[in-house]
């Protein structure tokens, strides 16, 4: 949600292993409730998107999802102080997005997180390289260690000379 999702490297497609795809959708769930969107002075999570036109844009991805039956994990809110002309738009998570659908082939460039699970590494770089936008792919592991093991697998071929991202980040968090 970082600049409201406005930007290139804004993330709208979510690969998570099966494994803990539901673990993950409920701590995600748990932060989307609490994103408000509203005036700045008010210093909410976001603010209004740019202009009329990525608004119109975005409005439509939550629409399409109740139209093609994609299950919504949470949303956010929009403040009531909240300007009903300005381009104010609720934070959304998908889950279960099918990996044909416009949801997951598309960059949002909004406020709009599109979740599909994997099952192994072979899966994951499909879905990952199954679009034509791929321009920033990030890593995360639950521990270091796990984190560190999986770049340099990539590192070593397996996953960067797949992968159709033109940036990349990673990250990692402690169990702790």
């Amino acid at each position: 949600m970082q600049n409201a999702g406005q930007t290139c490297s804004a993330g709208s497609r979510l690969l998570v292993q099966r494994s803990i795809y539901q673990a993950v959708l409920d701590r995600l769930a748990t932060t989307f409730i609490g994103l408000r969107a509203g005036p700045p002075d008010l210093e909410l999570e976001m603010g209004p998107l740019v202009n009329r036109k990525p608004y119109d844009v975005v409005k439509r991805f939550p629409q399409q999802a109740e139209e093609e039956r994609i299950p919504v994990a949470a949303t956010g809110v929009v403040h009531p102080e909240a300007s009903s002309t300005g381009y104010y738009q609720a934070a959304v998570l998908l889950r279960d997005v099918p990996h044909t659908s416009a949801l997951a082939q598309r960059k949002i460039c909004g406020r709009v997180l599109a979740a599909m699970p994997f099952d192994d590494e072979a899966e994951a770089i499909r879905l990952a390289n199954g679009t034509d936008y791929g321009l920033v792919r990030a890593s995360g592991r639950a521990t270091a260690r796990a984190s560190c093991a999986w770049r340099a697998r990539c590192a070593a071929g397996r996953c960067s000379s797949t992968t159709t991202a033109r940036g990349a980040a990673s990250s990692s968090r402690s169990a702790a």
